[in-house]
């Protein structure tokens, strides 16, 4: 059994938890941004700016993955057709 196949049976062996932590999260970090919230709002330039250089600075690295991504995904596609639609 693959590693990748093992990961995602372990992840669907404990989807509960999961979503469980992940509903503990999102509440933790709306807790602490509403709790932030005066602090944050003095700051939003200097966010938004950090924000847009960071992903203007970035960008062909983004580009980059993302294109790698798509081109590996859909390698993956191609090569599981056979057994798509040996599948109907």
């Amino acid at each position: 059994m693959s590693d990748v196949v093992l990961m995602v049976e372990t992840l669907l062996d404990n989807i509960d938890l999961i979503i469980d932590a992940g509903i503990q999260l999102i509440i933790g970090l709306a807790d602490g941004l509403i709790a932030a919230l005066p602090q944050l709002i003095d700051k939003i330039p200097v966010i938004i700016d950090k924000l847009i250089n960071a992903i203007v600075n970035n960008l062909p690295k983004l580009i980059e993955m993302g294109i790698t991504l798509i081109v590996k995904l859909a390698e993956g596609l191609i090569k599981a057709i056979p057994q798509l639609i040996s599948k109907k």
